[in-house]
Order: structure tokens, then C-alpha cells, then sequence
């Protein structure tokens, strides 16, 4: 009995020790849940947009979040969304926020997004009566499976800071044709289609309003008198608002921005800036759930319901984001003066989005491997065109008639502006493009490579025959004159020695005339 006792004592005791060395953990909360969101939007819209966020969930639910933005183009995230391919080991965002409405369609028709759609929820409920199906005869929304939703309006127009243009005496552009002007060259900032969603709308509304070969040629010549390419889109605008560049093509949030920050001194506008028919459009910049792990996560919801809810929507009015709303109703609460586009008396481009998301891969890697990859060919190319046909205009101006100049002019132009793909082939390719993707790029380039030196040379050609002919002019001219010049010298000659012998018939007969007068 007493050994028990003792067991008994020793266990206890061993208990006790034991117990005293382990290490006492103190509890802890549960990690606050997180939202991962891949977007084009620059850090200072992503900071309002992540302490909207935060407080609005924290009111609504009484839990913190976390939300994490990762900052990519729409062209770069279109693509990382592609890459992940919807499986969940490879899919790290819950949210895709911001982009165009083509990239977010081909999204969609790739399988690579999870619908937003909660029928019966009063949230969800009041975001679809109040996001139109479509404006201006563009979707708001995917009606039909609720995979992606407008988030913001996006206009496209023209921005110019008028103290450079003024310093430059250069013209106020007034249309997208001006930018093509001569007289805008090394005056003009943009970012290539390939980094931005909003430029690569840009393209494809030129591609849709001028037509295919003419699009083509206008943004071309536009090229040419492009100083610059930025990284980013949002890039772009600083530059017009410092006076550093005095122009550039440009989303309407950006335009706007700079032109509150610097009043008076920019200026944006949807061209053409003398008429309410705009060549322009209006579209949405969307929002969506990315399949794989968004579509597992909780919180993508509520970013959702909070991003299209009319919280979300009125911090778009809010410096220095300067959106507009894809819901009519929170109009009401924008400052005073705020454009309205659901109000507005403008009409616009009637754009294709069919078409567009069809050629939007083609199109800008097309601008790529046209204006960009040899950007020094085409300016230089530009450059022995514009030379030339000054030349020409100011001969015909002066006088001359070179009709062998301006037929190679008109070589040089067509050279210059010749394609490498015509607009049904791009249609027909669009399926099978991403496998033969780096092949038509290679070839595309060789094609335009070689177009440019054509136009230089058959530019240069233009100049010599128009100097050529006006010489030819000028020397044939200068044979008439002289003959005109001995022509008049003769006739003086004769007309003296004609003058002369009738001098002398009338004198004589004056002097017989008086002196048989005398001898009467």
C-alpha cells in the first residue's frame, strides 16, 4: 500500500514538473481575411480604394481584412490571367479590377472568370437595378452569365497643356486627325497599346471610325510625331501637366486629373472639341472574379457588392481618381459641376465590341511592330516624306508644274502606309493567332523594316525629280525669255532703221516741197 502511495506521489510530482516547463502561448486572434486584386490602377487610386475598403467591411461585418493589390496593365494581367488558366494551384488573385471591355469579354469566352451573381441578396440586387445593361450602345455588364461587370465609365480623348503649345507656337488640336500633323513632331507623349488598356482603345477606335487601311495610315503619321513611349499610362499625363510634352492621346480620368490640378493651363476634351458628335466612346472599365480563387473566397464577394455598391461608386468622384460612375444614381452626390455622361447631350462612336475583342491580341502587337520596334525608321522615314512634299507644295504654289515628283510622292506614301495583313485576315487568323503568335511578329516587323526604306527612297526619289523638273522649267523658261528678248531687239533694230529711211523720204520731200514754193 505505502509503494502505491509513493507511485501515486512521484507521478503527481513528474506531472507537476512537466507541466511548469512547458512553454505557456498566449492566445491569439484570428489572422484578419484578405482579398488579393490584380489591377492597372496606380498606387495612389489603390490607397483611397484600400481605406474605403477596409472601413466599409469593418462596419459592415465588425472583422478587419486585408486587401492586397498587385499593380499590372491590362494587357499584362489579361495575360497573367490567361497564364493561370483558371486552376486553383496557379491562380493567386481573387479580383481582376480595371481594364477595357474587350480584354474582360476575352476573358470570359477563355473561361478564366467566375460569375458575380447572387440572386435573392439585397446588396446584389440593388447593384443590378441600378448598372445598366449597356450605354450608348455598349455593355455595362455580362447580362447574360454575370461574369464580368462595368466598374467605372472610361472616355477617350486629347489632352494639351496650351503654355507649351503657345512657347511652340504650335495649332490647337481639335481632332484626332491633328495629331497626325507635321507640324506636332517631337511635341506628343503616349503609351503603346501593348502596356495600356486605355491606348490600346485608343487604336481600336481610330482602326473602327477611319476604317482598317485608313485607321492604319492616320495612326501612323501619328506615330511619326510621337517624342516618346512611357511605361505606364498614368505616366503619361504628369508630363502634359508639367509642360515637359505638349500633347498626348489619353483616358478621360487622367485627362481630367491633370486638368484640375493645373486649371486653365490643361485642357482635355473628347474630339472632335468643336462638335457634340463625338468620335469617341464611352466604355466601361471592368471588374470581375477570377476563377480558381476568387470563386473560393468569401471576401471577393464583398469586394464586389462594395466595388459596384453606391460606397464604391462615389469614391470614384474623390481626388485623385476623378472617375466616372457606371450607376446613375450616385450622380446625386458628385461635386458640383461633375460631368455626367448618363445626361450629356454627346453622341458618340458606334463601336463594335465584337470586333474589337476579336483583334485586340492582332492590333496591338501590330502597333508594336509598325510604329514602336522601329520607331527611328518610321520618324526618319516621316522625315524624307514631309521634306518632299513641302518641296513639291511650294514649287506648284510658285508656278511649277512637276507631275513626275508628285507621282513618286504618291509611291512614297503608298509605301509608307502599305500593310502587312489586311482587316478579313486578321479575322480569319484571330483563332490560331496565339500559336503562331512570335512568327507574324517577325514577319511583321521584316515587312515594315522594309517599307520605310522603300518610302525614304522613293521620298528622296520625289525630291530630286521635283528639283529636277522645276530646273528643267527654269532653264526652258529662261530659253523663252531670251528668244523674247532677241525677238524684241530685232524689232527695235528694224523699226530704228524703218524710222530712219522714212525720216529721210519725208524730209526730202519737205525740202522740195520749199524750195519749189521759193522759186514760184
Amino acid at each position: 500500500m505505502r509503494k502505491i502511495v509513493q507511485f501515486l506521489i512521484m507521478v503527481v510530482l513528474f506531472g507537476t514538473l512537466m507541466f511548469s516547463l512547458t512553454p505557456i502561448v498566449p492566445a491569439t486572434s484570428a489572422s484578419p481575411e484578405e482579398v488579393v486584386v490584380i489591377t492597372p490602377h496606380w498606387s495612389a487610386i489603390q490607397e483611397v480604394a484600400e481605406e474605403d475598403f477596409v472601413a466599409w467591411y469593418k462596419a459592415k461585418t465588425g472583422e478587419d481584412v486585408v486587401i492586397t493589390f498587385d499593380e499590372k496593365d491590362t494587357v499584362a494581367s489579361l495575360a497573367l490571367v490567361r497564364e493561370a488558366g483558371g486552376d486553383p494551384a496557379k491562380v493567386k488573385w481573387d479580383v481582376w479590377w480595371g481594364g477595357g471591355l474587350d480584354a474582360f469579354k476575352l476573358a470570359k469566352e477563355e473561361g478564366l472568370l467566375a460569375p458575380f451573381y447572387l440572386p435573392g441578396d439585397p446588396e446584389w440586387e440593388d447593384i443590378n437595378a441600378n448598372v445598366p445593361d449597356s450605354f450608348a450602345g455598349l455593355p455595362l455588364k455580362d447580362a447574360e452569365d454575370y461574369m464580368w461587370w462595368g466598374a467605372a465609365l472610361s472616355g477617350f480623348g486629347i489632352v494639351y497643356n496650351k503654355e507649351y503649345l503657345e512657347s511652340y507656337d504650335l495649332p490647337t488640336p481639335n481632332d484626332w486627325v491633328d495629331l497626325a500633323d507635321p507640324v506636332y513632331k517631337g511635341h506628343i507623349i503616349a503609351c503603346p497599346p501593348s502596356k495600356s488598356g486605355s491606348n490600346l482603345m485608343i487604336l481600336q477606335i481610330l482602326l473602327q471610325s477611319y476604317g482598317w487601311e485608313e485607321g492604319w495610315a492616320l495612326v501612323t503619321e501619328m506615330g511619326a510625331n510621337i517624342a516618346e513611349y512611357t511605361e505606364k499610362s498614368h505616366h503619361v499625363a504628369p508630363y502634359i501637366g508639367r509642360g515637359e510634352y505638349g500633347i498626348a492621346p489619353i483616358i478621360d480620368q487622367y485627362g481630367f486629373g491633370q486638368a484640375a490640378v493645373y486649371p486653365g493651363d490643361v485642357v482635355f476634351f473628347y474630339p472632335p472639341a468643336d462638335s457634340a458628335e463625338k468620335d469617341t466612346v464611352i466604355n466601361p472599365d471592368s471588374v470581375a472574379i477570377v476563377k480558381g480563387k476568387g470563386d473560393e473566397n468569401p471576401v471577393a464577394l464583398e469586394f464586389m457588392k462594395w466595388c459596384l455598391g453606391k460606397d464604391g461608386q462615389s469614391m470614384l468622384f474623390k481626388d485623385p481618381i476623378d472617375r466616372l460612375s457606371v450607376r446613375p444614381d450616385v450622380y446625386a452626390e458628385a461635386p458640383a459641376g461633375y460631368f455626367n455622361p448618363f445626361e450629356t447631350e454627346m453622341t458618340l462612336l458606334s463601336y463594335n465590341d465584337t470586333l474589337g475583342t476579336l483583334r485586340l491580341d492582332i492590333v496591338k502587337d501590330l502597333f508594336d511592330m509598325l510604329l514602336v520596334a522601329p520607331k527611328d525608321d518610321l520618324v526618319s522615314a516621316w522625315t524624307a516624306y514631309t521634306t518632299a512634299e513641302d518641296f513639291i507644295t511650294k514649287q506648284k504654289a510658285a508656278g511649277y508644274d512637276v507631275p513626275n515628283a508628285e507621282a513618286k510622292l504618291a509611291e512614297a506614301y503608298t509605301a509608307f502606309t502599305s500593310l502587312p495583313i489586311t482587316g478579313p485576315e486578321v479575322e480569319a487568323i484571330s483563332a490560331s493567332y496565339p500559336d503562331q503568335r512570335e512568327e507574324y511578329k517577325a514577319e511583321w516587323l521584316d515587312f515594315t523594316v522594309g517599307r520605310y526604306a522603300s518610302a525614304s527612297t522613293l521620298s528622296k526619289e520625289a525630291l530630286e525629280a521635283a528639283r529636277s523638273e522645276t530646273a528643267s522649267l527654269i532653264e526652258s523658261l529662261r530659253a523663252e525669255l531670251e528668244a523674247v528678248q532677241a525677238t524684241v531687239a530685232n524689232n527695235l533694230y528694224y523699226g530704228l532703221a524703218g524710222g530712219l529711211v522714212v525720216g529721210i523720204v519725208i524730209g526730202a520731200l519737205v525740202a522740195y516741197m520749199l524750195v519749189g514754193r521759193r522759186q514760184a
